[in-house]
């Protein structure tokens, strides 16, 4: 019989950015995973799983959501909102139909899963769809929430018909109509006008210029930022993605240091983390 492992080696297996370190970390974790057992570890993220290539295994990214959806000594704790877009960006990046059903497992659970559902469904449109597997996995998640109860059912719906109409819209609208609400079919077969952008006051703290990154707080909800510009060749505007306290004081006092998280958000390995996108197609870094 194999000796259990020092639990705290789990979290330098984590961080070791070995692939199969990392495996073995997660899976010490999973079986840690009941009240009394758990130990603090840095909280993950999906863009770890790049590790394992573009594809990596079905079963590892199942073990990886079930992680993020019941771990709960992660440190810093994420807040269950930015875990639920976690779920959801796995879901759609990878399609595995059972993270899928932990995702909207996740938004369901919620305490308002209306609120989840929205902007569950919010996120896919703000991160994009960019490839027929995302737009069918995303399509799998927004048909489980159709099957919730009749408030997530109608919440999801109103979510999708505020999307701009895309081809990725078209495909899904299509596929979902005959799950919802016959009163509400009107809004995914002619959509109201887009909503307006949310009203927001962006007050920055710090700049590098030379590598194109702001830090700062959004006024009327004290949320922190890091923000890049971006252009689609018709306008250029700002990404803003949320980060903790820790990390604001963390680049506040070291500007530099959040260099490898600027490079995430550029390469969209940070979306969940996305404030909000306007209402244009999405754009590239510049």
């Amino acid at each position: 019989m194999t000796a259990p492992r020092d639990p705290a080696d789990l979290a330098v297996d984590l961080a070791s950015g070995d692939p199969e370190r990392m495996r073995v970390g997660l899976a010490g974790l999973l079986e840690l995973d009941k009240p009394g057992d758990e130990i603090a570890v840095p909280a993950v993220e999906p863009w770890m799983l790049q590790l394992f290539g573009a594809t990596p295994p079905d079963d590892l990214v199942t073990a990886f959501a079930r992680l993020l959806a019941s771990y709960r000594s992660f440190v810093p704790q994420p807040s269950r909102a930015h875990v639920v877009r976690q779920l959801v960006e796995l879901a759609v990046r990878h399609g595995v139909r059972q993270v899928i059903h932990e995702a909207s497992l996740a938004i369901q659970g919620q305490a308002d899963p209306l609120a989840a559902a929205r902007d569950a469904i919010g996120y896919l449109h703000l991160r994009g769809l960019r490839t027929p597997r995302e737009i069918a996995a995303a399509g799998t998640l927004i048909s489980d929430l159709l099957e919730a109860v009749q408030p997530v059912r109608r919440a999801a719906t109103e979510a999708l018909a505020a999307w701009d109409p895309t081809e990725a819209k078209q495909v899904i609208s299509a596929a979902v109509l005959g799950q919802v609400d016959a009163d509400q079919r009107t809004l995914l077969e002619h959509p109201p006008k887009p909503a307006r952008l949310p009203r927001m006051k962006f007050q920055d703290v710090a700049v590098n210029r030379q590598e194109r990154y702001t830090l700062g707080t959004e006024q009327s909800s004290g949320k922190h930022y890091i923000s890049i510009p971006v252009s689609n060749g018709l306008v250029e505007y700002s990404e803003y993605y949320e980060i903790d306290d820790d990390m604001f004081e963390k680049f506040r006092a070291d500007l530099d240091s959040a260099l490898p998280f600027v490079e995430r958000c550029r390469n969209r390995q940070e979306d969940p983390r996305l404030l909000y996108q306007p209402s244009v197609k999405r754009g590239s870094p510049t």
